[in-house]
This record gives structure tokens, sequence and C-alpha cells, in this order.
């Protein structure tokens, strides 16, 4: 193995030795630092459901309700009309999208009609639907507002599906983490720290072993 083969390898191990500590680090952060920031670095998502079941499932808040910022939200609102089933309300509407800004704290919920397709495709199963209901992960606490945009797809108002609404809604803080005192944060940086040395150490370690000679004695007999 060549000089420079050996330092590519001794980076490869020290890296590699490394990630444990940082790995620590890095979840020890997210502990303290507290749900909201880990909220801000997770893409959200929402979806609109077109059914009669308004209820919010498990682990989530209906609005107007206050949700924290570890529950799902729900908003559930009446349609303009009343539909066959789920799917004439949907291709009535058209294709959805949720759009979540954190950096405002806005949710805006906004129909395609030009992608209606007045349900050519949709069974013919009598379940009537009414209402419609927006799903939202958990967002992080703060005054939020949610916009949704309205659909009208003809000039009577049989063709109404969708009304415009603005809603505002708070997001509680989720309970802080309990403080820790002198002594137990000290305990807990000590580990850290130990956990960093021993990598360190083990980094120093494989590069002593890369750099000896792979047969010491026949080294030593050659140089005679």
């Amino acid at each position: 193995m060549s000089r420079h083969q050996r330092f590519f390898v001794s980076r490869v191990l020290a890296c590699r030795a490394l990630l444990p500590g940082r790995l620590l680090a890095l979840a020890l952060w997210a502990c303290l630092s507290g749900p909201s920031v880990a909220l801000a670095q997770i893409p959200l998502s929402g979806a609109v459901v077109f059914t009669d079941d308004t209820s919010a499932p498990p682990g989530g808040v209906e609005l107007p309700g206050t949700p924290t910022e570890l529950e799902t939200v729900h908003y559930a609102f009446p349609l303009a009309n009343t539909f066959q089933n789920g799917c004439y309300a949907s291709s009535y509407a058209g294709d959805s999208t949720v759009s979540i800004d954190v950096a405002t704290r806005t949710v805006a919920v906004d129909f395609d009609e030009s992608t209606a397709d007045y349900a050519p495709i949709c069974p013919a199963v009598f379940d009537p639907v009414s209402n419609a209901r927006i799903d939202l992960d958990a967002l992080p606490a703060g005054e939020w507002t949610l916009y949704v945009d309205a659909v009208y797809d003809g000039p009577l108002p049989i063709f109404n599906v969708v009304p415009a609404q603005t809603i505002g809604f708070t997001v509680v803080a989720a309970a802080p983490v309990p403080s820790m005192g002198a002594g137990a944060a000290a305990f807990l940086l000590a580990g850290l720290l130990a956990v960093v040395v021993d990598s360190f150490a083990r980094v120093a370690s494989e590069e002593r072993r890369g750099w000896r000679p792979r047969r010491p004695v026949e080294a030593q007999s050659s140089g005679c």
C-alpha cells in the first residue's frame, strides 16, 4: 500500500470513528432543543379528504380546538352542495394542493379547477357526501392562518363546490424539557466529551498501526 493510500485509509477510519460521537451530539441537541426545532427541520404536508367523517383521528385535534405542536391538525367544513359520493366531490373540485409555510405560519389550500373532470369514472355508489376535511401534520407552535380557496365550476349555484374561508388558530408549545441540575448537566457533558475523546484515541491508534511495517522482524534484519 502506498503512502497516499495509507493516508486515505486513515482519513476514512477517522470519519468512521467520529461518527458515533457526532450522532450522540446530534441526538442530544435534538432532545434538549425541544419539538419546535425538530418540526422546523421536517417538510410538512397536508391533504384534503371529501368525507362526512369529520372527526379528528386519534392523536389529532379538530379546529377550532387548540392543538399542541405534537398533535396533527384537522379542519372540517361543509361543501356548497351534496355530492353522490366522495369521488364526485373530488372530481368537481379538481386537484388539491396544501402548502404549509412555517416562516409565515400560513396554510393555503388551493384547488385546480382546470383538472376537474366531473366524475367520468366515478362509481355509481350512492354514499352522499356534503363535507370535506383538511388533514395537516403537526405544526410548530405559534399563531397560524388557514386559507381555503373557493371552487366555482359553473355559473349556477349547483356547480359550487368549496366555499372560500379564512381560519385563524393557535398551536401551543409542547411541555418543555425538564431542566437538569448543574451536577446532572456536568455529568452528561462529561460523558459526551468522553465519547469524543475515545473517538480521537481510536483514530490515532488506527493511524499508528497503519504506518508500522507489516513485518517488523524482516525490516530490522534488512537494516543490519
